[in-house]
């Protein structure tokens, strides 16, 4: 009787364990992206409603080195290395499911065109703090699928309105706007928003992309007339 008892009580643990495991398991994750998803689209909504002056994506500027290089998505990966404690090789869905904001900039090519957008996506500290950066790490690269590069400073790198965009006017980033992932560096001229990137390196040296390594300002900070 003893040894029936106490297979009730074993089978009984069993059961109210299993079925906590599956609460947790199944409803934390949900509400939890739930939340920043719904977050995000208030956000992005908000930021729609209120911008002005937003240049259509079809009427919007956009100058390359080689054209609009073919990606293949589903082969896709940013790869994050360099100084960094733990590289990453992330995918397009990855990305997607990382927390994501909106900023609504300007862009200005040094030929003084500008144009402005909504420009939604992952805050490039976000990636840069999964990787983990080294100590002695100065600089951070941006490698393009064109063949493309450029840089700016960690310190700049690390403020919350510096993005990797994937969307633009609410829309999926244009391809010839940088799809899957373009660089928003407010502030700076356009050759250091690097479109179509797919490395990120972490370095301790002044690295000089293809427009600087030509006498272009390594700053490229646009000054206040």
């Amino acid at each position: 009787m003893k040894d029936k008892f106490l297979v009730y009580i074993i089978v009984f643990a069993l059961l109210a364990s299993v079925s906590f495991a599956l609460i947790v398991r199944g409803t934390r994750p949900a509400v939890q992206m739930g939340n920043a998803k719904s977050l995000f689209e208030k956000q992005l909504e908000i930021s729609l409603n209120n911008a002005k002056d937003i240049t259509k994506n079809g009427e919007f500027f956009a100058v390359s080195i080689k054209g609009v290089p073919k990606i293949d998505i589903e082969k896709y990966r940013l790869v994050i290395d360099g100084l960094v404690d733990k590289p990453q090789s992330l995918t397009y869905a990855e990305l997607n499911n990382l927390y994501k904001k909106s900023e609504t900039e300007t862009l200005t090519c040094v030929a003084l065109i500008s144009a402005k957008a909504v420009w939604s996506g992952i805050p490039l500290k976000t990636v840069l703090n999964m990787a983990g950066v080294k100590n002695g790490a100065t600089e951070v690269v941006f490698f393009a699928a064109d063949g493309y590069s450029s840089s700016i400073p960690l310190k700049e790198a690390l403020k919350d309105n510096v993005i990797l965009a994937t969307e633009m006017n609410g829309e999926i980033l244009p391809q010839k706007h940088g799809f899957p992932l373009r660089l928003v560096y407010p502030g700076h001229y356009g050759y250091k928003w690097v479109k179509w990137v797919n490395r990120i390196k972490v370095v301790n040296y002044n690295y000089r992309g293809f427009w600087e390594s030509q006498g272009y300002s390594d700053e490229a900070k646009i000054k206040a007339p």
